[in-house]
């Protein structure tokens, strides 16, 4: 969805598009920690615009909320009340990496875990290769179950092919500590062929 008056960009002008204005929050490129917040003082937990923002920036947050129904579709509501119970109670137990798990970004509602995480035990949030080994424990134990699939249908091989390609990406990453591990356990699984050629399409890193 574009701002308002606002003309997309045209195949012509493709490589534009990182410019394009838009009037929702894109998570693939705006920061989640910068632009949103959860309000831990409300029973609902709403979604809310972090105080930091821009005008313009808060407007699209503001949009995406309704858009999305994040702050008036019970099923939401249900689902951060859901993590910010379970988050406090980990806390309470010490169950550290368990809270710490919670608020991986690849997570349902983990936003709600991270401004829990903020506010009572900062030194627990995830950094960058917890992030990585709680996506690849994921997408594994996904792919685990699609592998004893007998028929998998259309939508089911789709899928496979992006959790393959989300490994191809981990795997294809010189920086991570974890990439030597999803490497060892793709072979394991007699993946490591596909996942290699996919690596080898995304080029240099």
């Amino acid at each position: 969805m574009l701002a308002e008056t606002r003309r997309r960009v045209s195949f012509e002008l493709r490589a534009e598009i990182g410019d394009e204005p838009r009037a929702l929050w894109d998570p693939g490129l705006d920061d989640v920690d910068a632009w949103l917040r959860v309000d831990l003082d409300d029973p609902l937990l709403a979604v809310t615009p972090s105080d930091a923002l821009e005008p313009i920036q808060r407007r699209r947050i503001e949009r995406t909320v309704e858009f999305f129904r994040l702050n008036t579709d019970p099923d939401r509501i249900f689902e951060r009340q859901a993590v910010h119970d379970a988050t406090r109670d980990a806390l309470e137990r010490g169950m550290e990496q368990r809270a710490t798990r919670l608020a991986c970004r690849h997570s349902p509602s983990s936003l709600v875990a991270r401004d829990v995480l903020r506010a009572h035990a900062p030194t627990l949030l995830p950094d960058r290769e917890v992030e990585c080994e709680a996506l690849i424990d994921s997408v594994l134990a996904w792919i685990e179950v699609y592998l004893q699939l007998d028929h998998p249908d259309q939508t089911e091989r789709r899928r496979f092919e992006e959790h393959l390609w989300c490994l191809a990406t981990l795997v294809a990453d010189p920086d991570l500590r974890c990439a030597a591990e999803v490497r060892r356990i793709c072979q394991e699984a007699g993946l490591d062929e596909r996942i290699d050629q996919l690596a080898a399409q995304l080029g240099p890193s």
